[in-house]
């Protein structure tokens, strides 16, 4: 399992802390970059080290994301509150499903790619189910590429860039 973000209180680590003392026998990578001298990053760092299946990857470096999209099973997102977080869109785009407390605009539930949950035992359970069943778990994984391409991969952008830039020079120059 794989958890991106900045350890900060409003990304709540300790949410996934909890959610990987429920699963003991998955492993969860958790990549992201600490406050330095913040007493909430510094208390959840020590945390997340003393969890057996937590491995501590720390800032990761933009060239190497791709290496732990590529071998996770799940993406988790225990966020108070997100707009719409790039790191689904690098999930999907690698065909990971999310388990996350936050679904912007639905997309998660409407497009089936992956599960959303409230709790740290919605989370667990979510992950179980995701990894437990081979069709939900692919399901989510179709979808979740498929969503990318049809919303996120470059050409797609650019052409709803286009229509939105077009539209704003034919109102300036009728």
């Amino acid at each position: 399992m794989l958890w991106v973000g900045r350890i900060a209180p409003v990304i709540r680590l300790e949410l996934l802390l909890d959610v990987a003392r429920r699963l003991p026998s998955m492993t969860f990578q958790v990549a992201g970059m600490p406050y330095a001298g913040e007493a909430y990053s510094e208390q959840m760092l020590r945390q997340a080290r003393a969890t057996p299946n937590v491995e501590v990857l720390g800032a990761v470096p933009r060239e190497r994301m791709d290496e732990l999209y590529r071998e996770a099973a799940v993406l988790c997102c225990t966020s108070h509150i997100e707009g719409f977080p790039n790191t689904f869109i690098e999930a999907w785009s690698w065909g990971v499903p999310v388990v996350s407390t936050v679904d912007p605009g639905g997309v998660i539930q409407r497009e089936t790619l992956g599960l959303h949950a409230t709790s740290a035992e919605t989370i667990a359970q979510g992950i179980e189910r995701l990894c437990g069943d081979a069709t939900r778990w692919l399901t989510a994984s179709r979808n979740g590429r498929a969503y990318f391409r049809t919303h996120h991969q470059l050409d797609a952008a650019l052409a709803r860039f286009e229509k939105i830039f077009t539209g704003l020079a034919t109102e300036r120059c009728p």
